[in-house]
C-alpha cells in the first residue's frame, strides 16, 4: 500500500477487539518497519519494491520481534502507564507489543498483497500471488478508514465505560 497509515485502520479495529492485551502502538510500528523495505527500494530506484519483508513468513516475525522491543522500551520510558488507564496497559508491555506487532507483521503482507505485482504475501508456500485483484484498489482504501473509524469508535466507548466504572 503507497501509503503505511492505511495499515493502521485494521490495527485499531483489532486494538478495539482486544483493547488490553494488544498494542496499537506496536501495530503500527511493525506496519512501519515492514514500508522501510519499500522506501529503500524507492529511494534507490530499485525493482521490486517490495521483498522478502513483504512475506508473511518474514513480516511476522519481524513484527513481534519490533513490537515486543517497543512494548518493552514504553513500559520502561512511562511505567506508570498501566496505573493510569487500563486501556493503555498493553501499550507498554513486551507481551502487548509482541502481540500488536506480530498482527501488523502478519497482517501487512496481506493487505498489500491485493494490490502489488510484487508482494508474495504466502512465500514459500506459494509462489504467485493470489490475493491480487480480489479486491479493488478503492474498496481497499475505504475498508481499511472503516475499519479505523469502527475501530476508534469502539475505544471511544470502551474508554467512556472505563470512566464510569472507575469514577
Amino acid at each position: 500500500m503507497p501509503v503505511t497509515p492505511f495499515h493502521f485502520g485494521p490495527g485499531l479495529l483489532l486494538k478495539a477487539a482486544s483493547p488490553r492485551r494488544l498494542s496499537f502502538t506496536a501495530f503500527a510500528f511493525a506496519n512501519c518497519v515492514i514500508d522501510c523495505e519499500t522506501a529503500w527500494h524507492a529511494l534507490r530506484h530499485e525493482l521490486p519494491y517490495h521483498g522478502p519483508l513483504h512475506t508473511m513468513v518474514v513480516a511476522t516475525p519481524v513484527g513481534l520481534v519490533a513490537g515486543a522491543l517497543l512494548g518493552a522500551a514504553l513500559g520502561r520510558l512511562f511505567p506508570r502507564t498501566a496505573e493510569t488507564h487500563p486501556l493503555l496497559r498493553a501499550e507498554a508491555t513486551a507481551l502487548g507489543g509482541a502481540i500488536g506487532g506480530a498482527l501488523g507483521g502478519a497482517t501487512h503482507p496481506l493487505i498489500d498483497g491485493l494490490m502489488h505485482r510484487d508482494v508474495f504475501p504466502f512465500w514459500p508456500f506459494v509462489a504467485g500471488n493470489p490475493l491480487l485483484g480480489l479486491v479493488s484498489r478503492p474498496s481497499i482504501y475505504v475498508g481499511c478508514v472503516l475499519c479505523g473509524l469502527v475501530g476508534a469508535l469502539l475505544l471511544w466507548r470502551a474508554g467512556r465505560r472505563e470512566k464510569v466504572v472507575s469514577a
